[in-house]
């Protein structure tokens, strides 16, 4: 079973994929966003890097979820979700042919790679996402205005809204901290369990 967790930057993705892979003994696969070597030149100036950002971003997910399908038999969570390219394709590129180019490539490797059998969406408020990207502060997150994060955590809302690809589970993520409630990974375990199921009896 593959789970995918989901969310704005902040909102605390990868603390609660380790948690909840600890508590299923699954593998673990954490987005490698720092091998793009376009990252800190995104953040100083969005516009004039986009191009080279998001299309290193696709292709870096890409691998890492077609390398982690290698192993189907092992249960897999990750702290991202293919389809978070398309948001924030949506948010930073302009219309024009590089969105559209983006937009064809993305179809195409989807259509390559397993979809996972859950996503785990965490909602957050602005002010949390704010305060946690703040608080980590690496420096190149600092650089940019923090209105870009209250957009894309509003991107990512509109995403999941009317999203239907796979089933999803939303988590507010600021009423659960896992760092201090070790118990709280297991129940989500449980409910992300109960969720693949009742999506296999309707579908059967």
């Amino acid at each position: 079973m593959h789970l995918a967790v989901e969310g704005c930057i902040g909102a605390g993705k990868t603390t609660i994929a380790r948690a909840l892979a600890g508590s299923r003994n699954a593998l673990l696969l954490e987005e490698n966003f720092e091998s793009n070597p376009f990252i800190r030149a995104f953040y100083e100036d969005p516009v004039k890097h986009v191009v080279e950002a998001e299309f290193g971003f696709l292709l870096i997910h890409y691998h890492q979820l077609l390398c982690a399908s290698s192993k189907p038999d092992q249960d897999l969570v990750s702290d991202f979700l293919f389809e978070k390219d398309l948001i924030y394709a949506e948010l930073n590129f302009p219309d024009s042919p590089e969105k559209k180019l983006f937009v064809d490539l993305h179809l195409i490797l989807r259509g390559r790679l397993r979809r996972p059998d859950l996503v785990i969406f965490l909602s957050a408020p602005d002010e949390l996402i704010s305060e946690r990207i703040k608080r980590r502060q690496r420096d190149y997150e600092q650089a940019i205005d923090f209105g870009y994060y209250r957009r894309l955590n509003a991107a990512y809302e509109l995403f999941f809204r009317g999203y239907n690809g796979v089933p999803v589970l939303t988590v507010e993520a600021g009423k659960c901290d896992f760092l201090k409630n070790s118990s709280l990974a297991g129940a989500l375990s449980h409910a992300a369990d109960d969720a693949v199921r009742e999506r296999k009896v309707r579908c059967s």
